[in-house]
């Protein structure tokens, strides 16, 4: 003690900041540490929470995939089960029901007539007119055309 009462107020002043100094030294190194544990540990939390979130999304795309099958599923059973429906119809006949009379359409009629007649290739009895056509076109001989009708032509102005 009688140190300290021969010092002056400075050297007393540095006496205990070098003192306090001494003293927070450790605390100081302390929250260096705890400053960097916590700063580790931040990035750890960051971690498991980036983890965290990828796993839920892809649990939400496993459970999209597996939507998606079961949809393509039903869709394809819904398909059959149409499908199966129609051939069934379409194989039984049905019943006839009353018979209901359409009015008949002259021109629809006509039409018929026509495509049966082109069809069948025309009556028998011009089939020899036919045969001496054909012959006539295939020697290719063309028709001459009389003069009078040349000189008719003339005189007509």
């Amino acid at each position: 003690m009688e140190i300290i009462r021969h010092m002056s107020d400075e050297q007393r002043r540095e006496m205990l900041l070098e003192s306090d100094q001494q003293a927070l030294q450790p605390v100081l190194d302390a929250l260096l540490e705890a400053a960097r544990e916590t700063a580790e540990r931040d990035e750890q939390l960051w971690d498991r929470q980036r983890e965290a979130i990828w796993s839920r999304i892809r649990r939400h795309q496993k459970q999209q995939r597996r939507m998606a099958g079961i949809l393509t599923l039903a869709a394809t059973a819904a398909m059959l089960m149409v499908s199966t429906y129609l051939a069934s119809r379409r194989a039984a006949p049905s019943a006839p029901s009353q018979a209901v009379q359409q009015p008949v359409d002259p021109d629809q009629e006509l039409l018929r007539a026509v495509e049966d007649a082109v069809q069948s290739g025309g009556p028998t009895a011009l089939e020899p007119a036919a045969l001496l056509a054909e012959e006539i076109n295939r020697h290719g001989k063309p028709i001459a055309r009389p003069a009078i009708h040349k000189e008719e032509r003339g005189n007509a102005n």
